[in-house]
């Protein structure tokens, strides 16, 4: 089973276009406003539960905010041939219960 960076970037010049479309940027922009708030939260928060819950939420936007970078790394190095080309799953058809 691929891992899930895996599975997206077999997709990856498919999602790179759409990462370029108006709507995508328009996303893109919000989950960065988004994540300035929650750093602004959290440099003003006191509560510990909170300050957990607004890191962990930092974390998860950071990581959809470098999927662009990465996906343009992979793209770079397949290309490149620094990089193997991911392949998707083929379909075992002899497995059991399938």
């Amino acid at each position: 089973m691929a891992n899930k960076l895996d599975r997206l970037l077999v997709q990856a010049h498919k999602f790179r276009g759409w990462l370029g479309l108006p709507e995508a940027e328009c996303f893109n922009d919000y989950l960065s406003d988004y994540r300035t708030e929650c750093l602004d939260k959290l440099l003003h928060e006191s509560d510990t539960s909170r300050i957990h819950r607004l890191q962990g939420c930092i974390s998860v936007l950071d990581n959809l905010l470098q999927l662009r970078g990465e996906v343009d790394t992979y793209i770079k190095g397949v290309s490149t041939g620094q990089m193997r080309k991911i392949e998707p799953p083929k379909e075992n058809s002899h497995a059991v219960g399938y």
